[in-house]
Formats: structure tokens, C-alpha cells, sequence
């Protein structure tokens, strides 16, 4: 069978620019139906071109990586399907770390259901972490995290959901959320859920920074945000359960107040309805209040480029609920089609956020 060609570049961040990293080493990796791992690797030539021959298969996903400081770094998946079609476009970025890189927090969507048995209250948090320099954090000894952001005093079953960030790498001490993996620069997503604090009746959500996009989704009609600069926009529904939207940002750092008619009493049984869409890979649409449309059988291209954060956001929600844990149950192309989308949709976010200008 003929072979085609996989390759690109490998590029160090440097002074808000790219310069050649020479003798990286890349490494191919291929995940099929028989296969999954590295299969090849090669050392990156004086201008940090890379490339590999392999052969087509529509059903392989491949990736390129290279290691740089201790961290990996990957590029999009490649589409070499046949000879006459090469990918010779890859680019692996890598960083230098630092434990001072700055991340911030660009977005949070915070879901609070209605009380369950007992007047309990279950939360689902989606937050968007943004490194827009051009280190990767790392922490400063294996003591402290990486990165940390504060969370409502007393709450409970902190669980990590479906996200970038492993569950073993997210953890919560002294009211905090922890993430011990490197974050490098661009954009991750982090989705956690928990339990609200017993006897809650004025809930207390805190922000360590300026964040620009914030949105409590509520289900109970009585309950609102009466923080100023919140307003509430239309409201949705998903899985038969109504919620209402409050729309603001926080020009530094401060608290987002949340008012409920009745208080709740905390546990863990509050969070049984939503815990029900985590189950059947549903979260990251519950989150954002998407209307499903129907699950086709291979993730579809997107039909046209967006360059709005948001419906990315929703964009990568949708495909996440869809596809996020079925890897054997949708099959090896299925699979394949899912992460390159995926990865697409990922990049056009990085460079849209990066595009806004920041907070002042």
C-alpha cells in the first residue's frame, strides 16, 4: 500500500512569538482498533520540521507529541486518510514552565438545581482557566498546587467531572479548588460538582480576580443574583426542568451573591439529578442549557467557522455530551472524527479569546 506523509513543525513560545525548537524529539502516536501508542519517533531537523511515513487508514487517529521541560505537548490529530492527501501541517507548541505564568479565570457557569429530598441543593461549576502568556504553570514544589481558586464556604461531595484536567490532578482543600497539573498557555475547560452548604439561604460565591463572562443558571423561580451589574436574560429548558439565566462579569476581585426564598439543608442526595446527567454524558450541555438536537451516528463538521467564545463553548459542550466516555461504544471512527472536531473547535476557542481584549 502507498504511503503518505504526516509532519509539521515543532516551535518554542518565546517573547509573545514562535522559534524552532532543532533536535526535538516527536514522537507518532496512533490509536486504532488494534493499536494504541507511540509507534515512531523522529528528531526535529534545524528549522524543527518533523515527518513521518505512514500508511492511510481512515479509521487510525494519530497524534504527533514532543516533550519540553518535563511536559508533553501534542498537536491537533492528523487526517493523512490516503496518499494523495499528506498532513504536513502539524505544530506541536511547547513552553518553558514557570510557577508564576499567570492564569486567570475567563469564564464560570454555575448551575444550581432546585432542592431535592430534604431541600437539598446540588451545583454543577464549569469554569474556563485562561493562560495567555507564553510559559506553562507548573506548581512550585509538589506542596502547593499549580494554580488554586476559592469556592462557598462548607460545601460538600466535591466531585471532578468531565473536563481537560484529569480527576486526580483536581482536588479541594481549606474551601479551595485545586488543580495539580501543568496549565499551559491557551484556554482549559474544568467542570466540578458539589453539594451547597446546609441551612443555605444567601449564598456567598467567590472570585480571587477580575472574570469576564459569569452565568448562574438557577432552576428555582424564587431564587436570583442580587449582585449588581447581574441581569437576567431568558430562560431554558433541558430534560424537562426549567432554569433561569443570570448574565454579568466582575471588573475585579469580590463575591457573587445568590439569594434563595427557602434554604437548603445540604447533602449529598442534592445532587442525584444532576449526578443522573453525568451518568449518561449529559453534563456539559446541562450546564449551558442546550436544546438537543438530535445525536447523529459521526460528529459532523462545524458548517461554518464562529469566532464568538460562547458558541464555541456551546459548540464543544454539545459534542462533549454527546461523545465524552463512549470511546468503546461509538467505535473506533466515531471516535476519531470526535477528537479531531474536537480539537478544531479548541483552537478557533484559544484564538477567540485570545482575540478579546482583557479586562480592565
Amino acid at each position: 500500500m502507498a504511503q503518505t506523509r504526516v509532519g509539521g513543525t515543532v516551535s518554542r513560545l518565546a517573547g509573545g512569538d514562535t522559534v524552532p525548537l532543532p533536535g526535538a524529539r516527536v514522537v507518532l502516536h496512533a490509536l486504532t482498533s488494534a493499536q494504541q501508542g507511540p509507534v515512531d519517533s523522529v528528531l526535529a531537523d534545524p528549522s524543527g520540521h518533523f515527518e513521518f511515513r505512514v500508511k492511510p487508514d481512515t479509521a487510525a487517529l494519530l497524534l504527533t507529541s514532543s516533550r519540553h521541560d518535563g511536559i508533553e505537548y501534542f498537536s491537533r490529530p492528523a487526517r493523512a486518510s490516503s496518499a494523495a492527501r499528506p498532513d504536513t501541517g502539524l505544530v506541536i507548541l511547547v513552553a518553558d514552565t514557570s510557577s508564576s505564568a499567570p492564569v486567570t479565570l475567563a469564564g464560570r457557569y454555575l448551575m444550581i438545581g432546585r432542592p431535592e429530598q430534604g431541600g437539598r441543593r446540588g451545583a454543577l461549576d464549569l469554569l474556563v482557566l485562561q493562560n495567555r502568556g507564553d510559559e506553562t504553570r507548573v506548581a512550585r514544589d509538589s506542596s502547593v498546587p499549580a494554580w488554586s481558586m476559592p469556592l462557598p464556604n462548607g460545601i460538600e461531595d466535591f466531585t471532578p467531572g468531565e473536563s481537560e484536567f484529569s480527576a486526580a490532578a483536581v482536588g479541594y482543600h481549606a474551601d479551595s479548588l485545586t488543580i495539580s497539573a501543568p496549565l499551559s498557555p491557551g484556554d482549559r475547560q474544568l467542570m466540578v460538582t458539589y453539594t451547597l452548604p446546609r441551612g443555605v439561604k444567601h449564598l456567598k460565591v467567590p472570585f480571587a480576580a477580575a472574570t469576564d463572562s459569569v452565568v448562574f443558571l438557577l432552576e428555582e423561580p424564587t431564587a436570583r443574583v442580587v449582585t449588581p451589574g447581574f441581569v437576567e436574560r431568558d430562560s431554558q429548558v433541558i430534560e424537562t426542568r426549567t432554569y433561569r439565566r443570570w448574565v454579568g462579569s466582575l471588573p475585579a476581585a469580590g463575591v457573587v451573591e445568590v439569594k434563595f426564598a427557602v434554604p437548603g439543608e445540604g447533602g449529598r442526595e442534592a445532587t442525584l439529578a444532576l449526578a443522573a446527567l453525568l451518568a449518561v454524558g449529559l453534563l456539559a450541555g446541562a450546564l449551558l442549557l442546550l436544546r438537543r438536537r438530535g445525536e447523529p451516528d459521526t460528529a459532523r463538521p462545524v458548517a461554518a467557522p464562529m469566532r464568538d467564545p460562547g458558541a464555541l463553548i456551546d459548540a464543544l459542550a454539545r459534542l462533549d455530551a454527546q461523545y465524552a466516555g463512549r470511546e468503546a461504544e461509538v467505535g473506533a471512527v466515531a471516535w476519531s472524527q470526535y477528537a479531531a472536531q474536537r480539537a478544531e473547535l479548541k483552537a478557533a476557542l484559544d484564538g477567540a479569546v485570545a482575540a478579546r481584549p482583557p479586562l480592565r
